[in-house]
């Protein structure tokens, strides 16, 4: 029983986990349109994502070589995040 109770956990576990993914990248979705708006009719600068992960991977973010990035917690913490770069390995000095 107690297995059976630790899979049920895990399955719950994981299903709360993907609905949560799922809610975290409609937010981010929705922010990175709220965005290229501001962008485009402030700046006259049409950003281009890409949204695949090949083309994330290959490519980038974006056409113009950045991503934005969502923080719910942005009028708490007062954060705004830019990234302008990659830096995901430690050994990469550059």
């Amino acid at each position: 029983m107690q297995g059976l109770n630790m899979k049920i956990g895990m399955l719950m576990a994981t299903k709360y986990y993907n609905e949560y993914y799922k809610i975290k990248l409609e937010q981010a979705i929705k922010y990175e349109d709220f965005i290229y708006k501001i962008f485009a009719n402030y700046f006259d600068i049409h950003i281009q994502f890409y949204r695949t992960k090949t083309d994330q991977y290959n490519i980038g973010e974006s056409r113009q070589g950045f991503e934005v990035k969502f923080d719910d917690r942005m009028k708490q913490t007062g954060n705004l995040y830019i990234e302008f770069a990659e830096k995901s390995d430690p050994s990469n000095i550059e």
